[in-house]
């Protein structure tokens, strides 16, 4: 509590403690505004992270997958073809 001003009356004390108070309870909420922010944005960095490599694993496996159909297309033509023309 503040000390009592010479020539201030008890009420202007107790809204200059009041206030004073309050300021000290909105520094506190905007450092612990401050900290969780720092933290979200930690983690959205994580998270972005962790999303460009599966983004990247995806579209590996879209390639080897698409290879591997190439392949499938290939041996089923070859076998076709053999087989029309074992046929004839």
């Amino acid at each position: 509590m503040m000390p009592m001003l010479s020539g201030r009356s008890s009420l202007d004390c107790n809204i200059l403690d009041v206030r004073e108070k309050d300021l000290e309870l909105a520094a506190k909420i905007g450092k612990t505004l401050l900290d969780k922010n720092r933290d979200l944005q930690q983690t959205n960095e994580m998270l972005e992270q962790e999303l460009t490599l599966a983004t990247d694993k995806v579209t590996q496996l879209k390639h080897d997958l698409q290879q591997k159909v190439n392949l499938l297309h290939s041996v089923t033509d070859a076998e076709s073809d053999f087989y029309y023309s074992s046929n004839k």
